[in-house]
């Protein structure tokens, strides 16, 4: 239940079923199925009517008018263990369907350009990602991870197909009471609405010590 600045009341009712199966063929080898049906929900400032000021000319406002959306979702993960343990390895493949979702939208009026939140017609995205363990030694992993998307669809203004790439690389060591970890992903291109996020590298680390 939401209250804006129009001094509406918003409650929603949402469902959220799934369904889970598992296959394990081998001790090494294990399935795993998962669908879903994902609500999501218009946040506060989703739903209010004021706007907001970006810039001079750039301004965001929100929808009163939207409604909660489903997403249904579908995925195939896969886990592998080689080498007594040694190398681990989980792909994975999905496919994503968002009936009727809202997104950010570009509109102009005379000079200003608004960000509006609008319902689409329908969203498809699908992909596959693998991620792994190598221990190298007992004191050293090395995980690297890889993922793909495609998304398609149209928007009032554009019609969307994106492809995002998703690299990175993880490593972990061990030495005595110290546990050390970085990772590290490379840049890439997101989408949502009219509007892109471009991610430069990122990394980060850590450093533990048990006593």
């Amino acid at each position: 239940s939401y209250s804006g600045i129009n001094e509406d009341d918003f409650n929603y009712w949402v469902f959220r079923p799934s369904l889970v199966l598992a296959y394990q063929p081998s001790r090494n080898v294990a399935f795993r199925f998962n669908s879903r049906i994902q609500p999501q929900v218009p946040s506060t400032g989703y739903l209010t009517n004021s706007m907001s000021s970006i810039d001079e000319f750039f301004y965001s406002r929100g929808n009163p008018d939207l409604k909660p959306y489903y997403t249904f979702t579908n995925g195939l993960d896969m886990q592998v263990s080689l080498m007594d343990g040694k190398i681990y390895m989980a792909p994975s493949f999905y496919y994503n369907y968002s009936h009727r979702p809202f997104a950010p939208v570009l509109q102009q009026e005379g000079k200003y350009v608004y960000l509006h939140q609008t319902k689409l017609d329908n969203i498809r995205h699908w992909g596959a990602s693998i991620s792994s363990n190598y221990a190298v030694a007992k004191f050293l992993t090395i995980q690297p991870f890889y993922a793909y998307t495609h998304y398609e669809y149209d928007t009032p203004n554009n019609s969307i197909s994106h492809d995002i790439h998703n690299l990175g690389i993880g490593l972990q060591m061990f030495i005595g009471k110290w546990q050390m970890a970085w990772y590290g992903n490379i840049p890439f291109k997101t989408v949502s609405g009219d509007t892109y996020n471009k991610l430069g590298f990122n990394t980060n680390a850590s450093i533990l010590w048990k006593h």
